[in-house]
C-alpha cells in the first residue's frame, strides 16, 4: 500500500509499505528514504500513532497522508561517558572504556532509540518498541539481563547514581542495579501499580500512583525513606515531584510542598515552610542540594544548602513577575517576563537582559537565548 509522509518543512514523500508492517517499520522506512530523524508519526486527525500498532491497527488506509516530527538531537553524559542520541535514532558514545564509553557490543541494538538516561557509570536506552538496551558498568546498572523479560513497552525510565527504575505503559515499575540505591524495589513491590510519575534522587526513587499515594524506596539518607507524617500529609495528593541529590519534594493539587531526604539537600523546608504555606507553588526545580519553587504570582521561594541556590535573600528584590527557573549542579537562573535574568547560588551570570528562555545543565551555569 502506499502512505505519504509529510514533515512540516513541507517536504513529503510517497512511500511503499507493506499492509501488515507495523508503525514503526513505516517509520524505520521514512527515515531512511527523508534521511531525517522522526521522533512521531501522527494521522491526519491529529491522532499519534502508536510505533507497535500495524498500520491497519493505527487507521491508515491506501494514500493516507502522514505527518511525521523529527527528532532533536541529545547528549547524555555520566560521571565519566558521554552518549550522543542523534536525530536518526542511532547512538554514538565515548569516554570511559567501562562506564558506558564504549557500546559496540551493543550497537546493533541501538537503533530507533527513542531516548537514553544514564546513571553515574551507565546507560539505559529506551527503543521506538518499548524495549530496554543498557551498557556500561553492570554494578551501576548497566546489566539489564535479569530483568530483560519485563523490559516491555517503557514509556520512561528514571536514574540513580548506580540503579535504573523503569515505568512501563500498564503502570508497573521494574528496576535493577545496585540493590541498596534503588535497584530492588521489592519492599514496596505490591504498591508499584498504576505509576504516573517517576524521580529519582542519587539514592532512591519515589513514584506516585494514579490515585496520588506516594511510594519510596532506596537509601533512606537519600529519600528512600519517607516519613510517617509525610505519607499521611500526602495521602492521595501527590501532583508533582522534584529530586535533588539526596531529597524529594512533593507537591500537592492545592499548591501545598511538602520535603523529605537529607535536610542539607533541601529535605527540610525550614524556614521557607512559613512562606510557601502562604503562597501556591507552580512549578519547583532543583540543583544538587538545594530547592527553589515558582510561585503562581511570579514569586520565589528557594531552601537548602547556600551554595547550592537554597539562599537567594541577595537577589530576593529582583525575583518577580518570574516565568521560568533552571537549574544546574549549583546555581539557579530565573526569567523574568520583562526579558531580565536574575542568578544565585554558586554562578557568576548578571545583568542579561531581553532574554527569551534559560537552559542550564550540570556542565554549563546558563545557556540564554535572546
Amino acid at each position: 500500500m502506499k502512505l505519504e509522509v509529510m514533515l512540516m518543512s513541507g517536504q513529503s514523500m510517497a512511500l511503499d509499505v507493506k499492509e501488515d508492517a507495523l508503525v514503526r517499520d513505516l517509520k524505520h522506512q521514512a527515515q531512511q528514504e527523508l534521511r531525517q530523524g522522526i521522533s512521531h508519526l501522527v494521522r491526519a486527525d491529529g491522532e499519534l500513532l502508536c510505533s507497535t500498532s500495524t498500520l491497519a491497527e493505527a487507521g491508515l488506509e491506501e494514500h493516507a497522508p502522514v505527518m511525521a516530527t523529527l527528532s532533536r538531537a541529545k547528549l547524555v553524559s555520566s560521571r565519566r561517558s558521554v552518549a550522543f542520541a542523534q536525530g536518526d535514532g542511532r547512538v554514538v558514545t565515548w569516554g570511559a572504556f567501562h562506564s558506558g564509553g564504549d557500546s559496540e557490543y551493543v550497537q546493533e541494538e541501538l537503533q530507533n532509540v527513542r531516548e537514553i538516561v544514564a546513571s553515574g557509570d551507565a546507560f539505559a536506552a529506551i527503543l521506538d518498541d518499548g524495549r530496554v538496551t543498557t551498557w556500561g558498568k553492570p554494578e551501576a546498572g548497566g546489566d539489564c539481563s535479569a530483568v530483560q523479560s519485563e523490559l516491555f513497552e517503557v514509556e520512561s525510565i528514571a536514574a540513580t547514581s548506580t540503579a535504573f527504575a523503569a515505568r512501563r505503559a500498564d503502570g508497573h515499575v521494574v528496576c535493577w542495579g545496585d540493590a541498596e540505591e534503588g535497584g530492588d524495589s521489592q519492599r514496596v513491590q505490591a504498591q508499584l501499580y498504576d505509576i504516573q510519575l517517576l524521580s529519582a534522587s542519587a539514592k532512591a526513587f519515589a513514584a506516585v500512583r494514579g490515585d496520588g499515594q506516594l511510594i519510596t524506596w532506596g537509601h533512606p539518607s537519600s529519600g528512600g525513606w519517607a516519613p510517617p507524617t509525610v505519607v499521611k500529609t500526602l495521602h492521595g495528593q501527590v501532583k508533582e515531584i522534584a529530586a535533588s541529590e539526596n531529597a524529594f519534594v512533593a507537591i500537592c493539587p492545592s499548591g501545598r510542598v511538602v520535603a523529605w531526604g537529607d535536610p542539607d539537600s533541601g529535605g527540610d523546608l525550614g524556614g521557607a515552610a512559613t512562606q510557601l504555606a502562604a503562597a501556591r507553588v507552580r512549578a519547583i526545580t532543583a540543583t544538587d542540594h538545594a530547592f527553589a519553587a515558582l510561585l503562581m504570582d511570579g514569586g520565589v521561594v528557594a531552601w537548602g544548602h547556600s551554595y547550592s541556590g537554597g539562599d537567594c535573600k541577595s537577589v530576593q528584590k529582583k525575583l518577580y513577575n518570574i516565568s521560568q527557573i533552571s537549574a544546574s549542579m549549583n546555581s539557579f537562573v530565573a526569567l523574568r517576563k520583562d526579558g531580565v535574568v536574575v542568578a544565585w547560588g554558586n554562578t557568576e551570570v548578571s545583568d542579561l537582559r531581553d532574554v527569551v528562555e534559560v537552559s542550564a545543565s550540570s556542565g554549563a551555569p546558563c545557556l540564554a537565548l535572546f
